[in-house]
């Protein structure tokens, strides 16, 4: 139980728990519906919009996690901090993918991803 406390006004709420299995059911089926929409739209040679071959993606995942890293480890996401969230992990998710983008078509990626 919770008590909330405005002002003069206390009340007490009940909140119950959602189980464990319910928890790691939603979460597979969000993890899932994103890999497998993301797959069909980006990297599929026959579904995607660009109906490229995966490497182009590939670079771009490579380039974005490469990124994150970065930002994260090194610079502690400075800049990115004083955003609340969502704003917060939307504004990286843009820069990060600028990025990745930036270093594909600059030739970065002559490296071999398998």
């Amino acid at each position: 139980m919770t008590t909330a406390d405005a002002g003069q006004f206390t009340a007490i709420a009940a909140t119950r728990a959602r189980p464990w299995y319910v928890t790691g059911a939603l979460t597979l089926g969000v993890v899932l519906t994103l890999s497998l929409t993301s797959w069909y739209l980006f990297a599929d040679p026959q579904w995607s919009v660009h109906h490229a071959y995966p490497y182009p993606i590939n670079a771009v995942l490579f380039w974005a996690i490469l990124s994150v890293v970065f930002l994260g480890f090194n610079l502690e996401f400075c800049g990115f901090d004083r955003l609340p969230q969502p704003r917060k992990g939307l504004a990286i998710l843009a820069a990060v993918l600028v990025r990745a983008e930036q270093l594909r078509d600059e030739g970065v990626n002559d490296l071999v991803f398998l």
